[in-house]
């Protein structure tokens, strides 16, 4: 994937983190919008850009040697680790979103621009673990990403403030 960092990480591997990152961060926040600085937001985001890295991984690195680890993992060749530091390192990115205040200006961007962004970067390898028939990858992906619909239903039920609340009184 061309030039590396340190020599071990390719240059558009963080770029693509920081713009999914963006994603994943306006996702969190269209459902905890109404809060000022929430550690849930910060762990959503997280968990929102890792569970791309549960598709891409078994993409590029089980069927396609874009990337290695000198020992291979339980999750298609991908040690834990390596999904642990990425958790942690997307965490200390929605960190920084955080305390850079993010949330003030992002929620003026419609929610479907970061799903659509978010999504066509997930077609790529999630056709390619589709087309390899990894079906383990594709069901673990899915259940990870049913998250944040279920979240999203979650807080139009119980978080969201009634319909009528919002109504001028008469």
């Amino acid at each position: 994937l061309g030039p590396t960092l340190f020599g071990r990480v390719p240059y558009l591997i963080p770029v693509s983190w920081f713009f999914m990152g963006i994603a994943s961060y306006g996702i969190s926040e269209a459902i905890f919008s109404s809060v000022r600085f929430s550690v849930g937001r910060l762990l959503l985001a997280s968990w929102i850009l890792v569970s791309w890295d549960l598709t891409l991984d078994p993409a590029m690195s089980h069927l396609a040697p874009f990337w290695t680890w000198n020992e291979a993992g339980p999750y298609f060749g991908t040690p834990l680790l390596n999904l642990a530091g990425w958790y942690f390192t997307g965490f200390l990115i929605m960190l920084g979103f955080e305390l850079l205040r993010v949330n003030l200006w992002i929620g003026r961007i419609p929610t479907f621009r970061f799903v659509a962004f978010y999504a066509a970067n997930l077609i790529l390898p999630l056709g390619i673990v589709l087309a390899a028939q990894l079906w383990e990858a594709v069901a673990i992906s899915a259940i990870c990403f049913s998250v944040v619909p279920v979240l999203f239903i979650f807080r139009r039920l119980f978080w969201a403030p009634p319909l009528m609340a919002q109504l001028p009184a008469d």
